[in-house]
Parts: structure tokens; C-alpha cells; sequence
């Protein structure tokens, strides 16, 4: 017979060869990526948001300094994005966000993959199972005899290969597991909390790529130690890997933290607590301060002087101030237990919609896979995560309910939580169920630490949790194909992507969200030349004005002051070299406020009465002493008692301070504006508000000039902000920003009755 194929059996092997390679792990970790990143694409915002956005455009545009903890690397990787596409630096920024939140799903595959193949084991038949359990202990005892009196590993602590043997048929056998792993990572990169990250710049899209790169990195490492079996372990590829990647994530967000009570849980489970495994820690300390270098370009561009130099950190004092976020620590781990019960229900409550709802049985299942179909672990890990899910919910205190706010501190208690539930973790990986661990420590660690953050945009700092719920859905989708089979486990998991998608792609969806820079464009550009501004309208468009005026040149002319940031003395120093001439104005007072400023921040003295006298004195100088040469404004939130000799009036978007009562007549707004459709959210409201509320001070002086016609124009601008939103259809918020929406509604039903519409 020839050795030559046939030309269909030729086409057969071709083709069976092609289908091969398409259901690698990495093949299917790049079509993930390419997935999300598409969807992501099509959730875009076209320009920046809410709260910080438009001022991290704006750092990383013009390669300043940011708000801490200054994020070095993702700036400097923001820089060079702005520089290699060809469009508008925000929308570059944007798209890199897109692009780091779709490869950390194509990480995220290889990481279930990884988990599937060494941990992943299907479940023996019944008629299996009396033999192989015989043969599982034989082996056992072996292991046991061969190790004993090895020093850096416990005789009693299971292996990788050991609990792979507890069961008989390793899901590596089966080509789908890639496949079935690239499920799990678009049910967890397609959740709205993950892929919120995704259609915006911020820093939680290098955050995404991050969690599940280190916890790959990890397992890696821990296999390659293990296998090593040293009492005098040295440094290693796997480990420099490993270190050099948490340090480079602590260089973009702290909370890269979370993940250790997971990590040294499982560490200690695998290796056990011996001189050996100490000593392997340390060995990972040069690689973790490797990936933390890029932190000292802050203290290099500060001496620059930037255009935003925020901090200023040019000692090492400032740098290390900067870098461990002290400005904003007074809102970290609140001593109101309410506002852990807010945060925490908002994000519970939100979950199952993000899961697509049937995603919820998944994620038992997952409990019950990786639990090793064992009652005993597979309580143990629901005590785990019910615990610290009543220890951010219902904040459990030794105290009466009654004083628990006065008597105990939530995150001291909460800690004692934390710890508990970490020891159930390692416990949990020691007999053999180290995934189940991994799962319930990241989710309820991260729910635990999260919630006692008070602040509103929450959402983002939930990511490591919805990581662990993505472990155990990886878990579910493998019991479903032990029971169901790859014919019916794949289809299956298509649907529940589509279902995920469904749920999540309005939430997520970022193209009609103009709202912040249509604000700070019509605020600048209904001021007239050269005037001078204070609000502390941060989340609006003061954060946005930074990028405008800095990067798009629009109305430069215009000075916008944060009174708050102008108790810092890093911003004064900004505005020096910034400003230099509007500072000159008002040196002698900023002299006399940086003296006990100074001191305050070096922690020398303690004169709160001294430094606000001299802060108010300050404000009030820049107000005075540019009123004779320049149009001057405050918008309505800014404290009166620094402009309290002066007249209010309302002027588009402000409030022009004015020395008498003299007409000021001004030109009918034509403001660029649009409606946020189908978005719900307090950010989005408050906004509305504020266009309307000042519509609304217009036509109150209007009237009360006798313009009546005009009037009545500005009474329908106002209500022309309505977005009529259905009371009954007000989603949860954190911190209870659904107050805001309903005090949003209840203001232009007021303004309605008010104008006569």
C-alpha cells in the first residue's frame, strides 16, 4: 500500500491538527482577550468620567504626578500609549484600559487552567471508588515514609501531586478544560464589576491584569519549591517572577495587599511552617523591592516641577506620605459600622445580577468541586466566607448594638475576623482543598477590607472578591462537565456567557457618557477672559479641567482654585510655579498660612484654630485682591464667610462675586449637553442638579428684575435637565447614594410646582 493519505484523510489530519491547537490554553487565553476586549470597545467612553478620571488623563497626558498613591507605572505606560496612537490623548487612555482589563482575562484563563489541571480532578465513579481509595492511602503512607524528616516539608501536608492523587482522572486528560477555563474567565471578566474597569482610564485596569497574573506567578512558584524539596532554598526563576511582580502591583494599587492572607494561607499549606519555608520568604524580598523602583521616578519628575506635582514628593518624607495614600487614610476603615453594612449589601446585592443570576448556582456548585465533594471542607469554606460576610454586614461586635459604634472600632474587630478566617484557610488547603481556600480568602477578605472604605466609588475595590467568586464558578463549570458532559457543559457555558453579557453590557455601557466633560466645557466657556473660579466641584469638572485646559488648551485664560486642595501646602507650591504672578498678589498671607502649615504636616505642632484662620484669610485675599482686576467666581458649595462682602449672582453654571447691585445681564446658555440615556447612578443626578439648580437661581433673579420672559426661559432650561427617571427603577447605591436620586426627583418636582410647569 502507499504511505501517502488520501486527499480526506490529508484534510482530516489537518484539520484535527488545526482544532488541536485552537484548544491550547494559550490560544484560548488570546481569543478570551480578544473577546472582552471587543465588548469593552463597544462600552467605551469616548471621553473621561466621574470623580478622578479627568484629572488622571490629564497626569498621564502631560506625565505628571497623581493623586496617591501617584501610580508611576501605570502613568508612565499611560504616557506612552498618548504618544504611539493616533488619536486624542483621552480616548488612548481609554482604549489602554480596554486593552489591560481584556489580557487580564487571557490571564485569568491560564491561571482556571492552571487550577483545573492540578486541582481539577474528576470525581470517581462509585464503582470505582472503594479501589482507588485503597490505592490513594498506599500511596499516602508511602509519601509519608519517603518524606519523613524532610525539614521544609510537614509529613502530613499534601502536595500538589498528592491531592491530584487523591482522585483518579486528571482534568488535563480532557482538551475542553482550556476550554472550560476560558468559560470561567468571561463569567468573571463580564461581570459588571470587572468590566467597569474596562471603558474608562483608571488604575483598576492594570489592577485586573495584576490579581491574576500574581496568583499564576504564585502556583508556579509554590510547584517549583515543592518539587525542589530544599531546606536551604535559594533564589529561583519562578520566585523573582513571582516577588517582582507584587512589588511592580504595589506601585499601582495598595490593595494588591489582599491577595496575602489567600497567598501565605496556601504557602504555608504546601511547604508548612519550617525554618526552610521563613527563609524562602525572604528570599523573595530583592525581587518584591525590584518591582517596587518605578515608585522612585516620583521623587525624579517632582524635581522637575510638573505641571501637576501632586505632593510634591521630593523628600522621602512627602514620598513616603504619597505613596501610602495618608490624604486619604481619614476615609479608610470607618469607625461607623453603617457604612460597612452600606458598602458591603451594595456590592452583595448587586452580585447576583452581575452573575447573570444563574451564575449563583454555579458558584455553589463551585463550593462543592472544590470542597472535594467532602461535607466537612465544603462547610468549611461557606464558614469562611459567611464569616467574614457578617463580619462586613453586620459588623458582629462583643458590644450591645446599641454602643457598638462608640465602644469598638469595626476594623479592629474586623481584623480579629480576617484572621480567624485566614487560619480556616490554611487549615482548609492542609487537607487537601486549597482551591476552595483560595477562593473564600480572596472574596471574603477583600469584602471585609472594602467595605470599611468610605467613599462612593466603591465599586472598583471589590475586584479581588469578584476574582474568588470567578475560582468558584471555575469549579461549578467543572462539576457540571463531570456530570453532564463536555457536549452538554460547553453549549451550557456559551449560554451563560451570553446571559452574563445580557446582564451586564447596559450597566457597563460608557458610550453616552459625556456628561463630565460636556460640564467642564460649558463651565469654562461661559466664563468670562482671564477670570478666576474657586469650586470644589472635584467629581464634576474640576478633576476634568485639569485635562481640558492642560491637554485640549481649552480656555487656558481661566484660573480654577480647589479651596480644599489649598489647605496642602504641595498645591500652593503648584500654584507658585504655575501661577506666579496671582500668587505674588497674595504672598503675605500665603507666607503667614504655610508657617503653621508646615508644621502641622511635619507633625510639630497642633494649632487647627491658627491654621484655618490663616486658610480663610488666604482665600478671602484671592477674592479681594482680584475683584479690581478680574472677573471672579465661586460656585455655590464654596464656603461664604470668605466672600461674605460681596454679592452672589447667578451666572451660568457659577455665581459672579460683584461689588454692588448693579444688572449683570448675561447671554442665554447654549450648552453642550446631553442626557446620560438609560443610566441611573448619584453621580449622573447630581449633575443634572446642578445645571438645573443653576438654571433655576437665573430665573429667580430674573424675575425679580422684571424680565419675566427671560425668566420664564431659564424656568424651562431647568426643567429641561429632567431626566425623568422612574422612582420605582432607582438601582442600589453605595452609601446610600440612592438618597441623592430621590432628592435629585424631589427637586424638580419642587421646581415644577416653583415654575408653573
Amino acid at each position: 500500500m502507499s504511505g501517502h493519505q488520501s486527499p480526506s484523510a490529508a484534510q482530516a489530519s489537518i484539520q484535527a491538527t488545526l482544532l488541536g491547537r485552537m484548544q491550547r490554553p494559550g490560544a484560548i487565553a488570546v481569543a478570551v482577550s480578544a473577546i472582552t476586549f471587543i465588548l469593552y470597545l463597544l462600552t467605551l467612553n469616548p471621553s473621561f468620567g466621574f470623580v478622578d478620571k479627568g484629572e488622571m488623563a490629564a497626569v498621564a497626558s502631560t506625565l505628571g504626578i497623581a493623586h496617591p498613591t501617584g501610580y508611576p507605572t501605570l502613568m508612565l505606560l499611560g504616557y506612552l500609549f498618548t504618544q504611539l496612537l493616533p488619536v486624542r490623548e483621552a480616548l488612548a487612555l481609554n482604549i489602554l484600559s480596554a486593552l489591560l482589563t481584556a489580557a487580564s482575562n487571557g490571564v485569568m484563563t491560564l491561571l482556571f487552567y492552571h487550577l483545573a489541571s492540578t486541582f481539577g480532578t474528576a470525581q470517581p465513579k462509585p464503582a470505582e471508588q472503594k479501589e482507588k481509595s485503597a490505592e490513594h492511602h498506599q500511596s499516602k503512607r508511602s509519601i509519608k515514609r519517603e518524606r519523613k524528616g524532610t525539614p521544609n516539608q510537614s509529613s502530613t501536608t499534601p502536595s500538589a501531586t498528592t491531592i491530584a492523587a487523591d482522585l483518579p482522572a486528571a482534568a488535563t486528560a480532557d482538551p475542553a478544560t482550556g476550554l472550560i477555563a476560558g468559560c470561567a474567565a468571561l463569567l468573571t471578566g463580564l461581570t459588571a464589576t470587572w468590566w467597569n474597569q474596562g471603558n474608562g482610564f483608571e488604575v483598576y485596569s492594570l489592577h485586573a491584569l495584576m490579581l491574576p497574573l500574581i496568583v499564576l506567578l504564585f502556583l508556579r512558584y509554590l510547584d517549583h519549591e515543592e518539587h525542589l524539596q530544599s531546606a536551604h532554598p535559594g533564589f529561583s526563576r519562578q520566585g523573582w517572577a513571582f516577588s517582582v511582580a507584587v512589588g511592580l502591583s504595589f506601585t499601582n494599587h495598595l490593595s494588591t495587599v489582599l491577595l496575602a492572607p489567600a497567598l501565605l494561607a496556601l504557602f504555608f499549606a504546601r511547604l508548612g511552617f519550617s525554618g526552610a519555608s521563613f527563609r524562602r520568604l525572604l528570599m523573595l524580598v530583592p525581587g518584591f523591592l525590584l518591582g517596587l523602583l518605578p515608585y522612585l521616578w516620583l521623587p525624579l519628575r517632582a524635581s522637575m516641577n510638573p505641571l501637576f506635582n501632586w505632593s510634591d514628593p521630593v523628600t522621602l518624607r512627602m514620598l513616603f506620605r504619597h505613596i501610602t495614600g495618608f490624604q486619604y487614610q481619614v476615609w479608610m476603615f470607618s469607625k461607623d459600622p453603617v457604612i460597612w453594612y452600606q458598602q458591603s449589601t451594595f456590592y452583595l446585592g448587586n452580585l447576583p445580577s452581575e452573575l447573570g443570576y444563574v451564575g449563583l448556582a454555579v458558584v455553589a456548585l463551585g463550593v462543592f468541586w472544590w470542597g472535594k465533594r467532602d461535607g466537612r471542607w465544603i462547610g468549611l469554606t461557606l464558614a469562611i466566607a459567611g464569616l467574614c460576610v457578617l463580619a462586613a454586614t453586620a459588623n458582629i461586635l462583643p458590644t450591645t448594638p446599641t454602643t457598638s459604634a462608640q465602644v469598638s472600632n469595626p476594623m479592629e474587630w474586623s481584623m480579629v475576623y480576617l484572621a480567624i478566617a485566614t487560619v480556616g484557610g490554611w487549615f482548609l488547603a492542609r487537607r487537601g482543598a486549597p482551591v476552595a481556600a483560595l477562593g473564600a480568602l480572596l472574596f471574603g477578605v477583600c469584602l471585609i477590607w472594602s467595605s470599611g472604605y468610605e467613599i462612593m466609588e466603591i465599586g472598583p475595590y471589590y475586584m479581588a472578591a469578584t476574582f474568588g467568586i470567578g475560582v468558584l464558578l471555575l469549579g461549578g463549570l467543572l462539576a457540571i462537565r463531570r456530570w453532564l458532559g463536555n457536549r452538554v457543559m460547553l453549549p451550557l457555558g456559551l449560554l451563560l456567557v451570553a446571559i452574563t453579557i445580557g446582564t451586564n453590557f447596559h450597566q457597563s455601557d460608557e458610550r453616552g457618557n459625556t456628561v463630565v466633560e460636556d460640564m467642564t466645557f460649558n463651565m469654562l466657556n461661559t466664563l468670562p477672559k482671564n477670570a478666576l473660579i474657586l469650586s470644589q466641584q472635584w467629581d464634576f469638572w474640576v478633576a476634568g479641567s485639569f485635562y481640558l485646559q492642560s491637554v485640549q488648551q481649552v480656555r487656558p485664560d481661566v484660573l480654577v482654585i480647589d479651596p480644599e486642595l489649598l489647605r496642602w501646602s504641595w498645591y500652593i507650591k503648584q500654584l507658585q510655579h504655575n501661577h506666579p504672578q496671582f500668587m505674588a498678589m497674595v504672598q503675605p498671607e500665603v507666607e503667614r498660612f504655610m508657617k503653621p502649615l508646615r508644621q502641622f504636616e511635619a507633625g510639630e505642632s497642633d494649632s487647627p484654630p491658627d491654621i484655618e484662620a490663616a486658610y480663610v484669610a488666604l482665600l478671602s485675599a484671592m477674592i479681594d485682591k482680584n475683584i479690581p482686576h478680574r472677573p471672579v467666581f465661586v460656585t455655590g458649595e464654596v464656603r461664604t464667610d470668605i466672600s461674605a462682602r460681596w454679592r452672589h449672582v447667578p451666572y451660568n453654571l457659577a455665581l459672579r462675586l460683584m461689588p454692588d447691585t448693579t444688572y449683570l445681564p448675561q447671554q442665554f446658555p447654549n450648552y453642550r449637553f446631553s442626557h446620560w440615556e438609560g443610566r441611573i447612578d448619584s453621580y449622573t443626578a447630581k449633575a443634572y442638579e446642578l445645571y438645573a439648580r443653576s438654571a433655576l437661581a437665573r430665573f429667580i433673579y430674573e424675575r425679580g428684575r422684571g424680565n419675566t420672559q427671560l425668566a420664564r426661559r431659564y424656568a424651562d432650561l431647568a426643567m429641561s435637565f429632567n431626566p425623568n427617571w422612574d422612582p420605582e427603577k432607582i438601582p442600589d447605591q453605595p452609601m446610600n447614594g440612592e438618597d441623592q436620586i430621590k432628592g435629585m426627583n424631589g427637586f424638580f418636582l419642587e421646581l415644577q410646582r416653583t415654575v408653573g410647569r
